[in-house]
């Protein structure tokens, strides 16, 4: 039969397992810390640009010509909003459980900081970008037109 561990015994097979832990973490860190950085920065950018309160607005208003269909749209959205609050809810239990896991405390505050800060650059990088390629799309557009332009041949004058 087994028999009972001593108090000795039992914080020494502890401490061996809190070590064996720790090594654990240490050697899957930068993996961790960089799958962490980059869901940030991309689920925020993304976030970041669907959010923006005139983009979407403005780019439903672009494509429909209707002030009902821009409010239909953000009605949806707050609606969309609300269930995407409650499952986020759920979520951040989960996500800060497995941070805490994965991201030894001395480094969670430094990570949380850089993804959220290079997010927002990202965010203003893209949308600039996106902003720069849409205007030399229409640009483009516009020079494409002059194709259709039916020009008269050589004006003869009569004399």
């Amino acid at each position: 039969m087994n028999q009972p561990l001593t108090e000795e015994e039992l914080v020494r097979r502890l401490a061996e397992a809190e070590t064996a832990y720790e090594a654990e973490i240490e050697a899957n860190l930068k993996r961790n810390y960089v799958a962490n950085l980059a869901h940030g920065l991309l689920g925020q950018t993304g976030f970041c640009l669907v959010n923006a309160p005139t983009f979407v607005p403005a780019c439903i208003y672009l494509l429909s010509g209707s002030a009902f269909a821009v409010g239909l749209a953000l009605v949806t959205a707050i609606g969309f909003l609300c269930v995407f609050g409650l499952f986020n809810g759920m979520q951040a239990v989960i996500f800060n459980t497995l941070m805490a896991k994965v991201i030894p405390l001395r480094l969670r505050g430094r990570l949380t900081g850089f993804r959220n800060f290079s997010a927002g650059l990202t965010a203003a990088g893209v949308s600039f970008t996106a902003l720069f390629s849409l205007s030399i799309a229409v640009l483009a557009a516009s020079v494409v037109t002059m194709v259709f332009v039916d020009e008269p041949r050589k004006r003869r004058l009569k004399g």
